[in-house]
Formats: C-alpha cells, structure tokens, sequence
C-alpha cells in the first residue's frame, strides 16, 4: 500500500518546504497542511499550487519523489552494450489522467511510455533534480543538446564534443 503523503511551500516562512505531511485542509482563509511535530499535530498554511503527492516511489538515493519533481533518467545504449550510455533526459512527475497513474512527462509534452515502476528508477539510474516550482540543478560538466524542437537532452561535455567531431 502507498503511504499517503503531501508537501507543499509555506506560506509564510521563505520558500521553505514542508514534506511528508500527511493530510491538508481547505477552509476560508485557504490551504492547510498537518504534519506532526514533537510527537503532536500542527497545521500551517501553504502555497495551494505548489501541492504535490507522494507517488510511492523512491529515486536511487531513496529520496521520496512527490508530483512536480524534476528526474533525470539515464538513456539506454543504443549499441546494445550494458554499460549506461552517456546521455540523460530530464523530465518532470505528473499524473496522466487518461492512464490513471503518474508518468514522466518530457519536453513536447510526451508521457513516458515506460511504466513508471521501481524497476524503471534502478534501471534508468532516475534521480531527483529539482522540482517545478524551483527548478532543477543539472550534474557538473552536462550540457544540453537540443535534438529537435521537441528532443532535448544532456551529455557530458567531452561526450558531446567527441559527437560533433565525428569520433
């Protein structure tokens, strides 16, 4: 069973999150999440739309990812070697109501066509980057290629240049 958690920014407070909490309330003067510290239940207003769930997933840090998470996936070889290529694509959670589970969604707004399993994540090396509402922090030394108007990917400096080159 997947462990019902929210988290979302504070209102008051800066951009501070607050994360795995678990319930929230709406009233008249807006949003609320519940969390528990030292042991009792307190409740402080949060930003609505930066409201994401749990999706029942850990990345291959054991992070929670929650929707609005920006992931960065390892792309597979396309020469057929085990080794992991040297090329990423980052993508961000949401959930496809058509298919009635939470995806990757891509640049030209492709859903994964991958099941969004823990299998995927160890398999595709999915880290967590950042998230929609702050961004996302690429590795060191990745630059981004941009393939097509909807393609976009990242690969290590010397990688991308060895392309360009021809080697």
């Amino acid at each position: 069973m997947i462990e019902l958690l929210f988290r979302a920014k504070r209102m008051v407070g800066g951009n501070l999150w607050l994360k795995d909490c678990r319930g929230y309330v709406e009233d008249d003067e807006g949003f609320w999440l519940y969390h528990t510290k030292k042991g009792s239940y307190e409740c402080e207003r949060i930003k609505r739309e930066t409201l994401g769930l749990y999706v029942g997933r850990v990345d291959i840090h054991g992070a929670r990812i929650y929707e609005g998470d920006y992931l960065m996936v390892v792309l597979p070889n396309d020469d057929g070697e085990d080794e992991p290529s040297e090329t990423y694509e980052i993508g961000y959670v949401a959930y496809d109501g058509e298919r009635g589970e939470f995806c990757i969604k891509y640049d030209g707004s492709s859903m994964s066509d991958e099941l969004f399993t823990q299998k995927f994540i160890q398999e595709y090396k999915v880290e967590i980057v950042g998230n929609v509402f702050d961004g996302y922090k690429l590795k060191e030394g990745l630059v981004r290629i941009q393939d097509s108007p909807f393609d976009t990917y990242y690969m290590k400096k010397e990688v991308a240049e060895d392309a360009i080159r021809g080697k």
